[in-house]
């Protein structure tokens, strides 16, 4: 009996490897393709929950530029003191920092910038309030009788403890008396105590009137404060950009000034303490929209501020305009920004020279905008 046995000749092998081989590659570009896709969405998600967050703190802080700063300096029953007369009121220790000082002789200004001097032209914001800080005193504020004793607030964690270092100001009645500093000697802070229940502050920072309500604003747990007042600056950092990143973009990032030694150094570490805010930014623009006469309304758009006096600042800037130009997602070859119709939103930012050209083209970029009003200068 013959036995015929039937197989497959090399030619169908081929066939079948060639086919099988065919739907692996289709199959494994679909996933790279799914894979990117994904990768690229999952970056610009996080990209716009950057933007939410850091644009919060952003505009928090503006809002609040000027909140406890006070105008001018006194003892407690009305005495003027001149601002070169306190005793560490100097302020940022090195440049460029240290270019937006007022101390040692004047009142400080609530809010500054610094006109092209960051990577690729971008300016510098600098705020000066009491709550800029990062830290619990600095969020912390209350009355001030002239016994001395602090007003408690329902909410345990609103009160200032013991060795918080606080800021007296006087609300005053007139524009020569407004938000007066309270100076004991050349001395403009005090620790806080407690005598029992009760927060105390010294006589000498206490009103004489009874009929009179002091402010105190938390400073900082320093013992040994530079200013009266906190101070944050914002920028974008050149440090630290993620590998994701376009060249030449850096992370915005908002630093405070250290009481202790005027640096951005707030642990004694060696290194500047950043707070990043938003990754891969390419540019960040401040302009000032100002009443000049006192009209009420806006008559001057200006980017430049810094030869003005805190008062002229208070008087006449009301609104600030932030722009910032940031990487959106993660670098795709596929993709040609030049060809994408949102482009021309970005037209004062000059990307092929910052980035590189043809390189800028391969990211997506968003042009993010805020108008703040400044309602506590």
């Amino acid at each position: 009996m013959i036995h015929k046995e039937n197989g497959y000749s090399l030619i169908e092998l081929i066939v079948a490897m060639g086919l099988v081989l065919f739907v692996i590659t289709a199959a494994s570009n679909i996933f790279v393709n799914i894979l990117g896709q994904f990768k690229q969405q999952g970056k610009i998600s996080e990209t716009q929950i950057e933007g939410v967050i850091g644009f919060d703190i952003l505009r928090r802080d503006i809002e609040h530029a000027g909140l406890g700063l006070p105008w001018n300096a006194s003892d407690n029953v009305g005495v003027a003191v001149n601002w070169n007369t306190l005793t560490n009121y100097i302020e940022a220790s090195a440049a460029p920092a240290s270019d937006y000082n007022d101390a040692p002789a004047n009142a400080p200004r609530a809010i500054l910038s610094g006109n092209g001097i960051g990577p690729n032209g971008s300016d510098a914001l600098i705020i000066k309030s009491t709550n800029v800080a990062i830290t619990d005193t600095a969020h912390k504020w209350s009355h001030l009788g002239s016994d001395g004793i602090l007003k408690l607030w329902d909410l345990a964690n609103e009160n200032f403890v013991t060795n918080d270092r606080v800021i007296v100001v006087s609300p005053g009645t007139t524009e020569d008396n407004e938000r007066t500093l309270i100076v004991n000697g050349t001395v403009f802070s005090t620790l806080i105590t407690y005598s029992g229940a009760d927060a105390v502050v010294p006589a000498a920072f206490s009103p004489a009137e009874p009929t009179t309500t002091y402010l105190a604003y938390g400073l900082d747990p320093s013992t040994s404060p530079r200013m009266p007042f906190n101070r944050a600056d914002y920028f974008i950092s050149m440090l630290n950009t993620p590998s994701h990143c376009a060249p030449n973009t850096g992370v915005f990032v908002k630093t405070v000034v250290d009481h202790l030694d005027g640096d951005y150094d707030l642990n004694g570490d060696g290194v500047d303490d950043e707070l990043p805010l938003f990754d891969c930014v390419a540019d960040f623009q401040i302009t000032y929209s100002m009443d000049t006469n006192d009209d009420g309304t806006i008559d001057l758009i200006s980017d430049d501020i810094t030869l003005m006096s805190a008062t002229d600042i208070r008087d006449q800037v009301k609104e600030a305009m932030v722009t910032i130009v940031m990487q959106e997602g993660q670098k795709d070859m596929t993709y040609d920004f030049s060809m994408d119709n949102t482009r021309d939103s970005l037209t004062t930012t000059n990307l092929s020279a910052i980035i590189g050209s043809p390189e800028y083209k391969y990211y997506r970029w968003k042009r993010y905008q805020m108008s703040v009003s400044l309602d506590n200068l």
